[in-house]
């Protein structure tokens, strides 16, 4: 885990950089401190669940093979590409927990804040 740390950091740092020199993300300090803060936060916990799922196998395959189905179930029932209310029950659990949904949606709702999200609570409860 040491060494892949500071590789994710530096890959996730270089990531930040690109994505607000091409394009025009919420510029307040403080959003772009909580930016960094939770990608960093998002690639260390990642690694945890990596060096969790490498302890709890012997064969590299098996590594990989849950390693996606994780990532994968984060990704896609993470509420980003699939709502909340149409995530089938049995899954519903990824949601709350995945590092990785977790990190993708307070990345989101942080940084198109400013510019993108125009909905409120308050407009969809009409």
């Amino acid at each position: 885990m040491l060494t892949e740390v500071p590789r994710a950091v530096l890959h996730a740092s270089i990531l930040i950089a690109v994505s607000y020199a091409f394009h025009s993300m919420n510029p307040d300090v403080t959003n772009i401190v909580f930016c960094v803060v939770t990608l960093m936060c998002g690639c260390v916990s990642w690694q945890g669940v990596i060096c969790m799922v490498s302890c709890m196998f012997n064969e590299e395959n098996y590594v990989y093979n849950s390693l996606f189905v994780v990532l994968g179930g984060g990704t896609l029932f993470g509420g980003l590409l699939v709502k909340l209310r149409d995530i089938p029950l049995v899954f519903k659990p990824i949601y709350y927990v995945s590092v990785t949904a977790i990190t993708q949606r307070a990345l989101v709702v942080n940084d198109f804040l400013c510019c993108y999200l125009t909905a409120s609570c308050s407009s969809s409860s009409s």
